[in-house]
């Protein structure tokens, strides 16, 4: 997993992007062209950043995006491909293909080891004894939380498509990066999409 922890002008740049403060922002995992943050890693219980252990109570929810999508011109781009039913398709191709069909149950596997990666020991104690229930999500659930009885499931094709473009080896995300080319849709700002070049930096 390649991270590189943000500056303050990363941190302003990605607010613009997505349009509010990300919480549990931790690392910048790739950029685009134009040096701007592309997809991110996040905490996968911010809470535990925000409130002390002693205060457990008010950190009840696992935020199970590991790697977030921000570049604005691919989730556009990621969009029109949801919108156009290309998550049907995916299933379809995964289920009749028993590589990608492993391929992808390691993804969600390795998925849920990077999500425990990014804990503490101190944080990874507290949180398996404190709140076990919690704690099995954090380790088990795959790309866009999905669950493990289903890690042949496609939930979010923006989840697979940042797993992939960080560097994962995921089936999903690469169909997903050839639809994106094979559509002819822009992979950054400046391309027929509404961005200026290099809006993001602007």
């Amino acid at each position: 997993m390649d991270r590189e922890i943000p500056s303050p002008q990363d941190r302003i740049i990605i607010e613009k992007q997505i349009g509010r403060r990300p919480r549990g922002l931790l690392y910048v995992a790739t950029r685009c062209p134009f040096g701007a943050p592309q997809v991110i890693i996040t905490h996968p219980l911010p809470g535990c950043r925000e409130h002390s252990p002693r205060r457990h109570s008010e950190v009840t929810c696992v935020f199970p995006t590991v790697y977030w999508l921000t570049c604005p011109a691919l989730v556009r781009s990621v969009s029109v491909l949801e919108a156009s039913g290309e998550i049907e398709r995916f299933k379809e191709i995964i289920e009749k293909d028993k590589d990608k069909r492993e391929r992808l149950a390691a993804a969600h596997r390795e998925y849920a080891r990077d999500r425990v990666s990014l804990l503490t020991g101190e944080e990874r104690a507290w949180i398996s004894h404190e709140m076990p229930g919690i704690w099995k999500a954090i380790t088990t659930r795959g790309v866009a939380g999905i669950r493990p009885d289903n890690y042949g499931g496609i939930k979010c094709l923006h989840g697979h498509y940042a797993h992939y473009v960080a560097g994962g080896d995921n089936p999903v995300g690469e169909l997903v990066s050839g639809a994106i080319r094979a559509y002819g849709l822009p992979e950054s700002c400046g391309q027929d999409n509404g961005l200026p070049r290099g809006w993001c930096t602007g």
